[in-house]
């Protein structure tokens, strides 16, 4: 998309950039020096058309963005101060004035001087100066070279907080040769007078690709505002996985992370995720929650305007750690179970049942009971002696998964109607036994495809039967480890 407004090598950061189109939320751009960060935004907002200006936060004054306070007068009492009456304060309106642009970019933010950083506090946040609210001002974005540059200084943690989005723009020297050569193209294009004169030719293929953009915007928008405000699942699963990720970050012992982790940002951050999980559903064609929350976990935090960046593998192990969250209820507990050997599936499947609906159980005990067929068929008739009638008692359990426990149920209870020497010194040696006794499973457990043991194999029966007591023991003081999300 951004291609489309020739804007090059910004590839890899094209989705954050289009989802703070769709939010609105601040948003902060850092690069070395030659990144053509203005030009591109610029470009952006020659493409949605809004009165745009950047101030050079470096060298203005904040009287220049804002204006001089101007007394209005009341046609109907000339020479009679209005404000004076009843209390209202207006600035003078000059043409770089920030109060008729719709979006502006304050450059060289970090080469301010303290007091002029902390006056873009409300602006940046509430767009409002002086109390008055920019009823115009649709984008507020700025631009800042990293502090390790010469004549830069940390933003103090207030201004950097309200950077909803912090978005690394890529150096010239990364950037594929392809794009290079675009890049140098464009430059010569656009800065030549000659030029200049021919453009004329180029304005319907711009126009064309202004209206694709917006085209864009206005699809991107629709999905975000049904995630937003639709009352649906998505905006609770995010909002679950960003309180978990954000109680991660603050219990970190760096403080310059810890601090983050405030209800603010919890409010960006469920807005990024929304918005890029947008983007990609117009320009892939796919709803894709997690890929949308790993992005945004690159680019909204802003430690790196005062201080250290947060390292991508840990913001990567605490999604790792939550990403089940963003799944959905079933999905989010086949992905807890799936590395899980069968049997304990099915222990943590009969614990959850309340939260599932009928068709996810069914499915998730009838794959498992199936897989333990396989070579855990002694593990099997011990899980099914001791979960037997809570599946069979179980609603969410469907018809043909209580068929497959009753069969192996019935299977343990089968009398024993042989007489060997082997079985009756199992059955009756200690009260320890008692359980085996009262189902009379000795004999029948040995039982597979219809066919029975040899009574020969009496060593092979009592191999077993101390299986399946220790199995069912195991199972009996089983602690469960996969907990649901509410």
């Amino acid at each position: 998309m951004l291609e489309s407004l020739g804007i090059y090598g910004w590839e890899s950061v094209e989705n954050p950039i289009l989802a703070a189109l769709l939010t609105g939320d601040p948003t902060i751009l850092i690069s070395d020096p030659g990144a053509a960060k203005t030009m591109g935004v610029g470009r952006i907002e020659a493409a949605i058309n809004q009165t745009f200006h950047s101030y050079d936060a470096s060298m203005a004054n904040f009287e220049d963005i804002i204006g001089y306070p101007w007394p209005a007068t009341d046609d109907n009492k000339k020479g009679e101060h209005k404000h004076l009456v009843d209390g209202e304060m207006k600035f003078m309106k000059t043409p770089v004035s920030v109060w008729d642009k719709g979006f502006i970019l304050i450059d060289e933010l970090n080469r301010a001087r303290v007091d002029t950083q902390n006056n873009f506090l409300t602006l940046l946040r509430d767009r409002k100066v002086q109390g008055v609210k920019m009823e115009n001002l649709c984008y507020t974005w700025a631009a800042v070279n990293p502090v390790s540059e010469e004549g830069t200084q940390p933003l103090s943690f207030a201004v950097a907080d309200r950077f909803a989005w912090i978005i690394p723009i890529p150096e010239y020297k990364d950037i594929p040769t392809d794009k290079r050569q675009k890049i140098a193209r464009s430059m010569s294009s656009q800065d030549s007078m000659a030029t200049k004169l021919y453009n004329s030719r180029f304005k319907t293929s711009k126009a064309e690709a202004k209206k694709d953009f917006i085209q864009f915007l206005v699809d991107a928008a629709e999905v975000y505002t049904e995630i937003m405000c639709g009352g649906g699942e998505d905006l609770i699963l995010i909002s679950k996985y960003v309180a978990s990720i954000l109680k991660d970050l603050g219990n970190m012992p760096d403080g310059n992370f810890a601090k983050v982790a405030d209800g603010r940002r919890a409010s960006m951050l469920t807005r990024n995720i929304a918005s890029l999980a947008s983007v990609l559903k117009v320009l892939q064609g796919k709803y894709d929650l997690e890929q949308a929350a790993i992005t945004a976990l690159q680019y909204s935090f802003p430690c790196a305007l005062y201080s250290e960046s947060i390292p991508y593998q840990t913001l990567l192990k605490f999604h790792e750690i939550h990403k089940g969250q963003l799944a959905g209820k079933e999905k989010f507990l086949a992905s807890k179970l799936a590395g899980l050997a069968p049997e304990y599936r099915i222990l943590e499947l009969c614990h959850l049942t309340k939260t599932l609906p009928q068709t996810a159980v069914s499915n998730i005990f009838a794959s498992a009971f199936v897989e333990m067929e396989q070579d855990q068929y002694i593990e099997q008739h011990a899980l099914m002696l001791h979960l037997g009638d809570k599946i069979l008692s179980d609603e969410k359990f469907n018809a043909d998964a209580k068929v497959l426990a009753s069969r192996a149920l019935a299977r343990c209870t089968m009398p024993v109607i042989f007489n060997c020497n082997a079985i009756n010194a199992c059955l009756f040696t200690d009260g320890s036994q008692e359980k085996l006794r009262e189902f009379k499973f000795l004999y029948s457990i040995g039982e597979k495809d219809g066919k029975l043991p040899s009574l020969s194999s009496d060593k092979k029966i009592v191999e077993f039967q101390d299986l399946f007591l220790k199995k069912l023991e195991e199972y009996e003081n089983y602690q469960y480890t996969v907990e649901l999300f509410d």
